[in-house]
């Protein structure tokens, strides 16, 4: 983001140069022979499409955090927390989704906050240390898919149009 934004300042300290050069006119037809002079005007102008990916990317990011918030609450529990927690059920399918080699734990949904305050937060075969931490938030949380997304959009504000 930092980068962006120092490379925006020196396109628009290049823009106020240019608009000075054109004001001399022998200095115009110097500056158009030279071969290593930038064409600041087009980047100045690409700067409002970095300002609708910002917006874009800020649009993306509100719609992950929505889900996060709103898909189900699955969560990888030990599989005797959940014959405690609901007795009389069925066990789900043991192992899960996201976790390998957990042959007593399976994925259960539905979960409400009590059963979690209740069975899960303090169970010592929680191994997310007391954190309600669902599918869904884990994959945007701890794997860090979004980081790409969020990376893109840190640098596009830098440009100050979205």
């Amino acid at each position: 983001m930092l980068g962006a934004y120092i490379f925006f300042r020196l396109v628009e300290y290049y823009w106020e140069k240019q608009k000075g050069l054109e004001t001399n006119d022998s200095e115009m037809q110097r500056h158009d022979q030279d071969a290593a002079t930038i064409d600041v005007s087009q980047l100045g102008e690409q700067a409002k499409i970095w300002g609708y990916i910002c917006d874009a990317c800020s649009l993306l990011l509100l719609l992950i955090w929505l889900l996060v918030a709103l898909v189900p609450n699955c969560l990888c529990v030990y599989s005797e927390t959940i014959e405690a927690m609901r007795p009389g059920e069925e066990l789900p399918e043991l192992g899960c989704l996201f976790k390998s080699g957990q042959d007593d734990y399976a994925d259960v949904c539905g979960i409400t906050y009590d059963e979690f305050i209740n069975y899960i937060k303090y169970d010592p075969h929680n191994y997310e240390l007391g954190r309600f931490v669902t599918l869904f938030a884990g994959a945007m949380g701890y794997m860090r898919i979004p980081s790409p997304l969020f990376a893109l959009w840190a640098a596009s504000m830098a440009f100050g149009q979205g």
